[in-house]
């Protein structure tokens, strides 16, 4: 009953209990202790990080650090150091409960609200809640901000905050080709055009991004994008863009090498804006690139350098930009990010525009290909240039993603062309390689543990279900069957946990729990006490194919007394869905729990009322006798 009412009140709170009596108590739990890092490693995880450390004054890494080891100790620690850890947010004490019909889903909505309510503005639940959540599900949050408060999210955080933090804030809840719209048509208004941020965005995007950037124009804005350049830009600039986006770029990415060495000898010989304008906006990016090769191995210097003795001001550097970002989207916004940030302060609107438009694509090679370029972390320098809450920001935006050493050349649509033409077939993706490796880390003479934790854990648990599906198709082999006939342990435990689907391994855990001689409650009551109704269905129906039996009935005759019963009720889903809460109803249960507890009032007050109700008879509950 303790655990199910903690769950309610605060999930993450209750994960990170669970995770400290794993790791505190005599002797590790690691069952319990796997369970809860995997299950929630792709989705609170640096919440309760964070939560954690205002609970028990330490962080989460260091108690795994100090109670576990070996190759075991290595994967937890690469799960926990995978993400960032955010900051708890300090819950309000009500005196009354909320109001609205809200559900559990609705969390980030009511924090949000909250944060905006009476005097002054909250702007770290702000940045807490905006951070948590990735684009997509920003787009949900406004729509149900809306929905419970009548009020659009983005007018009320522009008029609750101000400057660059408010710039910042209102970027991240727009979808990704709307900002690049939006940035567009800002760069076009009042006196002179930002000749920078029309650099930016047309000269470092393929035919199909240019395409869905100038339908999202028109659609927002009631006309074309090529218009509004005309008007507002002049001269060669002018032509480059609007030949770039005219569509009209060469889409044959068969690599011609003759064809490049001559346009690399007819730039350099006779550098002349007419050359340049054919070469890089009527040629296909595969062919840009090839060029710029081309040109360094036949005169030992960057094409750079013949760019500049044909072209000057915006037209250079539009010219610039499309040849770095056709060899490479990851060194040109890193490159283009530390220019930002040379000399007395950074250009903010810059700054805030590459790190949220790459936040969800490309960041990790970023902060990769920063570190090694400068030899110090793209974070120090955006520390150094910035302050305040807009520095705030910026560091969670930077600090949600990892570093990765590779570069995502990927990312730019001549690298990928480069590979059709250029790789084998062997590895033509990550995911192949990755089986590879696996395979060679695997079945060497004594296997490479290094190796097998960092392939894991750098696929997210949806990009592990592929790579076992090309492992088989490569060498014919359960993948999963070749892990478990290498590794053991605790470790092995954990590398298979991370490599089942999640729903899978919920139900895995729950049918160990339930067939172990003495049943493992702790798994029972945590897997199913934290669990919706619809994620309860999800797993029972996983179960019922895994397993060919139903879960009620495993729980039936593998428990007993009130457990049984409470297990029963949660997983019957005969709990009420509704979201109204009954004050007057509240505080009755709150006095008859006080005043004349037993398990048949805690169970009808817990199990039977919906999520808001048992979060307001605990309230309620606190105000009567100011005790939990």
């Amino acid at each position: 009953y303790l655990v199910y009412a903690l769950a309610q009140q605060n999930k993450t709170k209750y994960f990170a209990e669970r995770l400290n009596r794993s790791v505190k108590r005599v002797g590790t739990n690691n069952r319990q202790l796997i369970w809860t890092l995997v299950s929630r490693s792709e989705l609170d995880l640096p919440a309760i990080k964070g939560t954690y450390r205002q609970v028990y004054g330490n962080s989460f890494r260091n108690d795994v650090e100090s109670e576990t080891m070996g190759d075991y100790q290595k994967t937890l620690l690469r799960i926990i150091d995978k993400v960032a850890e955010e900051e708890p947010i300090i819950e309000e004490e009500h005196t009354d409960v909320e109001k609205y019909e809200i559900n559990e889903n609705d969390e980030d909505a009511v924090k949000l609200h909250k944060a905006m309510k009476g005097l002054g503005t909250n702007e770290d639940v702000i940045i807490e809640v905006i951070i948590r959540n990735s684009n997509s599900e920003r787009q949900v949050l406004k729509k149900r901000y809306q929905e419970l408060y009548n009020k659009d999210l983005v007018t009320e955080l522009d008029s609750e905050l101000s400057g660059n933090f408010k710039d910042a804030i209102c970027a991240l809840l727009v979808p990704s080709v709307e900002y690049d719209a939006l940035c567009l048509n800002s760069a076009m208004k009042g006196f002179g055009a930002d000749e920078t941020t029309l650099i930016y965005i047309i000269c470092s995007k393929s035919e199909a991004e240019l395409g869905d950037l100038k339908n999202e124009y028109k659609k927002i804005f009631k006309n074309d994008l090529e218009s509004d350049i005309k008007k507002e830009t002049n001269g060669d600039f002018k032509d480059i863009l609007l030949q770039l986006l005219s569509g009209t770029r060469d889409q044959d990415n068969k690599l011609n090498k003759e064809k490049a060495v001559q346009d690399a000898k007819a730039i350099h010989e006779k550098p002349s804006a007419e050359i340049l304008k054919k070469l890089f906006t009527k040629e296909s990016l595969i062919h840009i690139t090839a060029v710029a090769a081309a040109h360094k191995e036949l005169y030992a210097e960057d094409i750079a350098v013949s760019i500049k003795k044909a072209s000057s001001g915006d037209s250079e550097n539009a010219y610039l930009a499309l040849v770095r970002a056709s060899s490479s989207q990851t060194t040109f916004y890193t490159e283009s990010l530390n220019d930002l940030m040379k000399g007395i302060g950074a250009q903010e609107a810059h700054l805030t525009r590459i790190l949220v438009s790459r936040s969800e694509l490309d960041l990790p090679a970023i902060k990769g290909k920063y570190h090694r370029l400068y030899n110090h972390s793209l974070r120090e320098d955006v520390e150094r240039e910035t302050s305040g809450d807009y520095q705030k920001i910026l560091l969670r935006i930077i600090d949600k993603v990892g570093e990765t050493d590779l570069d995502q050349e990927e990312n730019s649509e001549s690298s990928k062309d480069m590979n059709k033409n250029e790789k084998t077939e062997e590895n033509k993706d990550e995911q192949e390689e990755d089986a590879k490796r696996l395979h060679g880390a695997l079945h060497k003479v004594g296997t490479d543990e290094d190796t097998v934790i960092d392939i894991i854990i750098n696929n997210s648990n949806a990009d592990r279900q592929t790579l076992k599906h090309r492992y088989q198709e490569l060498y014919n082999k359960d993948l999963m069957n070749d892990l478990k006939s290498k590794l053991s342990g605790d470790f092995e435990d954990t590398i298979l946990a991370l490599m089942t689907p999640y729903a899978e391994f919920q139900a895995s855990c729950l049918h160990d729990a339930l067939k172990y001689v003495d049943t493992d409650e702790s798994i029972l009551i945590g897997a199913i006490c934290s669990k919706n109704k619809d994620e309860l269905e999800n797993v029972k129906e996983i179960y019922k194919q895994a397993y060919n039996n139903d879960l009620e009935l495993d729980i039936v005759t593998s428990t007993s007394g009130d457990v049984r019963e409470l297990l029963l009720q949660l997983v019957s889903g005969k709990r009420d869905q509704s979201t109204v809460i009954n004050n007057t109803k509240a505080e009755v249960e709150a006095k008859a729990v006080h005043e004349k507890p037993s398990t048949a009032t805690l169970r009808r007050i817990l199990v039977d009322n919906n999520r808001n109700q048992v979060n307001a008879t605990a309230e309620a509950h606190k105000k009567f006798y100011n005790e939990d």
